[in-house]
C-alpha cells in the first residue's frame, strides 16, 4: 500500500511538471522588438518596457493595463484595463527576469473594467510576476499558442511586472 502511494504521487508530480511545464511565452526575434531584451531558457529574446513603483501601467494606442503591487494568492487583481477589442489577460510567473509559465488568463471584453485572474497555481509571497495581454483569436477560448501577445505602436509587448508581498514570519 505504501509502494502504491509512493508511485502514485510520484507519477502526479512528474504528470503536473509535464503539464505545467509546456505552457511557455511565444518568444519574438530582435527585429521585431529592438531595445532591451530578456533570453528565455530557450533561447529566445523578449523586450520588456516595465515601471519599478507604484502603480503599473502599460499604455498601447487605445489598450492599457495596470497592475499594483500585491498579495500572494490564487488570484491577481488586475486594477485596470482598457481594451480596444476583446482580449485576455494572462499572469505569468518570473522566469530568470521575463515571462515565464502561465498561471492563470481571464478574458475581458472591450472597453474599461477591472477584475480578478483566477489562478490554476497560487502565487508565492515575495516573488515576481507578470501581467501580459493577448489578443483572443475569436474563439473565446485561451490558448497561448493562437491568443498572442499584444504589441504597441512600438512593436512591445503590453506587459506590466508586479511583486506579491512578502510574508510576515512570526516568532
Amino acid at each position: 500500500m505504501v509502494v502504491t502511494m509512493i508511485l502514485s504521487l510520484g507519477i502526479g508530480f512528474l504528470l503536473g511538471w509535464y503539464i505545467t511545464g509546456r505552457k511557455s511565452v511565444p518568444v519574438a526575434s530582435e527585429s521585431e522588438m529592438g531595445e532591451e531584451l530578456f533570453t528565455t531558457e530557450e533561447g529566445g529574446e523578449l523586450l520588456f518596457p516595465f515601471e519599478s513603483e507604484g502603480e503599473k501601467s502599460m499604455a498601447a494606442n487605445e489598450n492599457m493595463l495596470a497592475v499594483n503591487d500585491q498579495n500572494a494568492g490564487n488570484s491577481v487583481a488586475i486594477a485596470e484595463v482598457v481594451l480596444e477589442v476583446k482580449s485576455w489577460v494572462a499572469v505569468h510567473e518570473d522566469r530568470a527576469g521575463a515571462p515565464g509559465n502561465i498561471l492563470g488568463a481571464r478574458l475581458f471584453a472591450a472597453g474599461k473594467s477591472s477584475a480578478n485572474v483566477e489562478l490554476l497555481r497560487a502565487t508565492a509571497p515575495g516573488k515576481v510576476y507578470y501581467a501580459m495581454l493577448h489578443r483572443d483569436d475569436g474563439d473565446g477560448k485561451f490558448d497561448h499558442a493562437k491568443d498572442v501577445p499584444m504589441k504597441n505602436a512600438a512593436g512591445q509587448i503590453i506587459v506590466v511586472k508586479f511583486n506579491t508581498a512578502p510574508s510576515i514570519q512570526t516568532q
